[in-house]
Formats: C-alpha cells, structure tokens, sequence
C-alpha cells in the first residue's frame, strides 16, 4: 500500500493516458472508413478474421497465414484473443477497436517500465519527470493505439535495458534476464529489434577490452550462447518457422521489407537526412535536444572506453612507465647538474641504460605481478561487497552499453533505411529518453561541488556517484576463474 501510495503520480499519469487513447481509438471504427486510413489497418483485419477462421476450422495453415511475418506470431494472437469475442458476434466497430485497447495497455506499460528504470537512480519527481518528457513526444500520443508492434517492441527493448542496469556487469540473472527480454522483442513483437543486440553485445565486450586472454574468451562465449538463446526464443514464439513453407513465407517477407526499406516502399524516391532529422524533430525530440542527447552519447562511449583501459592492467603498466620515465628523466638532470667527474657521470648513464634494459626486461613480470595484485585487492573488494546487503553502487559507465545500442540502431535508420517512419524510430527514441538519467546524474554531481555548505553535504547524501568502476569489477572477477 505504501508503494502505492509512492506512485499514485505515475498511476494517474498512466490512467489519464489510458484514456485519451481509449478515446482517440474510438475513431474511424466503420469497416468503411478503415482502407481511408494511414498505416495498415484493413489488412490487420482481415488477417484476424482469416486467422479466427482457422482457429474455428483448426485449418492450421489459416491460421498461420497472417502475412506480415516480420511481426511476431504471438502478437497477432494477443490481438486476437482481444478480438475474437467480437468476431464471433460480428461485432465489427468492437473488434477493430479492441486491438487498439490492447495497444494502449502496452503504450502505458512503457511508461512504468521507463519510471522503473529512472527509479534506480534518480527519486521520485525526478523519474516522474523523465516520464513526463517521454509523454511529450508526439511520437507516444501518434503511434499509443495504432495497431502496430512498435510499441509492444519498445516494451521489451526498455525491459532488457532495465535488467542491465540492475545487472551492473555483475553478469547475475538480471543479465539473463536482459538476453530473454530482448529475445521476446525479437520472437513476440517485430524481428526489428534485432537491431538492438548490439546493445548486448557491447555490455560483454566492455569487461574483456581489459585485454585479458581469458576475458576475450568468455566474452566470446557469452556472445555466442546470448545469440543461440535469441535465435531459440524466436524459433519457439514463431512455430511455424520449422516448417519449410512457413521459414520461406517469412524469409520472402524479409527479403520484401528489404526492398521496401531501399525503395522508400516502392517510391524509389531518394529520402534524404534532412527528411528524417525533420520527422525526428515533430514527432520525437526537438533537433537541439536531439543534438545535446547525441553529445551524451559520445561522452558515455568515451567514457567507458577510457575508464575501462585505465582500470586494466595495461592502463596500470601504462602508469607505472610513465612514472619511471619521469624519475630517470629527474635523475639525469640531477646528475647533469652536478661537479663530478666525467667518468662517474658516465658510469651512472651506463647504470641507467642497463636499469632500462631489465626494465623492459622484465616487463612482461611486472604485468603478471600487477594481473595478481589486482586480482587479490579487487577480488577481495567483491567478496566484501556480495557480504553487504546494501545495493551495489552505480556508476555512468553502466549506461554505456545502452548508448551503444541507441547509436548503432540511430545509425542504421538514418543511413541504410531509406525511409523517414516515425513508427520504426519508436524503441530507438524509447532507449534514448533513458539516456537523460546519466544527464540528469552528471549535472546533480556538477551542483555537488558547486554548492557550498549543507546544501552540498545534504545532496551528496541523497546521491553519490562511484568512484569504484563496476566494470573493473567483472574484469577482475572474471579473470579469477579457470578457463577450459
């Protein structure tokens, strides 16, 4: 009840948009009027008065035969269960409607998923704001009630984004999680999600650029277990992909969505970046918040990248070097700036150069030597922290694998896709609002140490950033363990 109570901003927030779409869905409801209207309404119902024929008949290859095969099986059976009720009354306006219905529940549930995710990090009104700027986007309000997946997609995206920051490269059963999540994008809403295991991807390899045999090793292990599970989950929420007819009806539809996207849908018109910053600009964000979201992106991706070889053992080689090389180099200047003898001045650079040569000599020790005192110290920090039953502590590179994932499927709408469909930037821009926490987190640091006094001491009680990087953490963890 206290939960409740908590969040009795967000459910209201929810209920009020539950209903503006029951309401905007209420339109154009006429068998009529559905062929008048954008998108693919009249095909989808048709297909679900085809499929409800062979569910009532047990003609399984009517049942099956739903055409867009892109879209996941499990989808067009939610709708029609949804519908069904209405078919069989021949209730016409009510099953249109009722997938609509369906896909506002979705469209709402993103909004909890989005809250959930904020909550990790940032209170109550300031996760309820995150919320609020996702409601703002005309995209949310355009594509809330339509029926279409992209919503149902988006759903599962932000799901596998919250198993990974709950997971924090502790690789546990949220990272489980997160590869069943992304799965269920791919098998039950639209195989366009398949855009986002780089998102995974990313999340694994980010331990092993420690340059660690043995990280590399199980980074590639995941990779691959990772993507037989997706393929797996897709296979059994798609059945009739193990039909030879039902995998050629699907790979044709693939192939024709292929073209569709080179042709800008069989226009053959050339959609320019100019058209598709401008859709992202009405129907998503503004092209300056557009630009800021974009700029942390790159810091985050920076940022994992630079923490991730400074905490390696290469990074501490690197260190250890450096600061060698400025005690010979003040050594030698000392030296130089003595009275002595020629002789004895040489005789200490002949030292020098052999203490060189060992140096490099035993280089390859040193790195071992550090890989082991590493292990020991970090291995004992986490040892420590599993005994702690507080929760472990976050940090911004946690978001780097989501920025990551953001950027690779920006990346491939914008310059491989030669359309401007609003609908199919949905779980991008989605993924992108929760880019904004590490922003709202890096400006409440930014306050922390402007603030003077018990304002400061007051915020940093509220919020504290790591110092500790999570990914060293793996790294170290991982690198204990016996390789076969």
């Amino acid at each position: 009840m206290r939960n409740f109570r908590d969040n009795l901003a967000l459910y209201a927030l929810m209920a009020v948009c539950f209903a503006v779409f029951c309401y905007m869905g209420w339109r154009y409801v006429d068998v009529e009027f559905l062929a008048l209207t954008n998108g693919d309404a009249m095909p989808q119902f048709l297909q679900l008065q085809k499929m409800s024929q062979g569910l009532i008949t047990l003609n399984i290859k009517q049942f099956f035969a739903f055409e867009f095969y892109n879209y996941g099986f499990f989808y067009y059976v939610l709708n029609l269960l949804a519908a069904l009720p209405f078919i069989i009354t021949e209730n016409y306006p009510l099953q249109i409607y009722a997938p609509r219905v369906l896909n506002a529940l979705f469209s709402i549930a993103n909004l909890w998923l989005l809250y959930r995710i904020a909550r990790i990090y940032l209170s109550a009104c300031n996760a309820l704001l995150l919320v609020g700027v996702f409601v703002a986007m005309a995209g949310f309000w355009h594509l809330g009630y339509v029926f279409k997946p992209d919503v149902f997609q988006g759903f599962f995206v932000l799901a596998c984004a919250y198993y990974l920051l709950r997971d924090n490269f502790s690789f546990g059963k949220h990272y489980m999680l997160a590869w069943v999540a992304l799965g269920l994008g791919i098998g039950l809403a639209k195989f366009q999600a398949i855009l986002f295991i780089p998102m995974m991807y990313a999340y694994i390899c980010l331990p092993a650029l420690s340059m660690q045999a043995g990280q590399i090793l199980l980074a590639l292990k995941r990779c691959a277990l990772g993507t037989l599970g997706v393929v797996a989950l897709w296979i059994a929420s798609n059945p009739y992909l193990l039909h030879k007819s039902g995998f050629n009806a699907w790979l044709s539809m693939f192939e024709g969505n292929m073209r569709s996207n080179a042709t800008n849908h069989g226009a053959y018109t050339q959609v320019s970046l100019g058209d598709k910053l401008a859709m992202i600009d009405f129907y998503y964000f503004e092209i300056i918040v557009f630009i800021a979201l974009l700029g942390v992106c790159g810091y985050l991706v920076w940022l994992g990248l630079v923490r991730v070889f400074r905490d390696s053992a290469f990074g501490e080689i690197h260190k250890q070097t450096i600061g060698q090389n400025k005690d010979s180099s003040k050594d030698y200047s000392a030296s130089a700036g003595t009275m002595d003898c020629h002789a004895s001045a040489v005789s200490r650079n002949d030292d020098k150069k052999v203490d060189s040569r060992e140096n490099a000599q035993n280089l390859e020790s040193t790195f071992e030597k550090t890989l082991s005192s590493r292990a020991d110290e970090v291995g004992a920090a986490i040892h420590k922290e599993k005994a702690d039953s507080s929760p472990k502590p976050q940090s911004l590179i946690s978001f780097t694998p989501i920025a990551a994932g953001f950027l690779v499927s920006l990346i491939y709408l914008l310059f491989f896709v030669n359309k401007a469909w609003e609908a199919y930037y949905f779980s991008t821009m989605a993924l992108g609002c929760v880019l904004y926490i590490p922003l709202a987190l890096a400006c409440a640091k930014a306050f922390m140490k402007t603030s003077k006094g018990g304002g400061a001491a007051q915020c940093k009680a509220i919020y504290t950033l790591s110092n500790r990087c999570a990914i060293t953490l793996a790294c170290i963890a991982d690198s204990r363990r016996v390789y076969v």
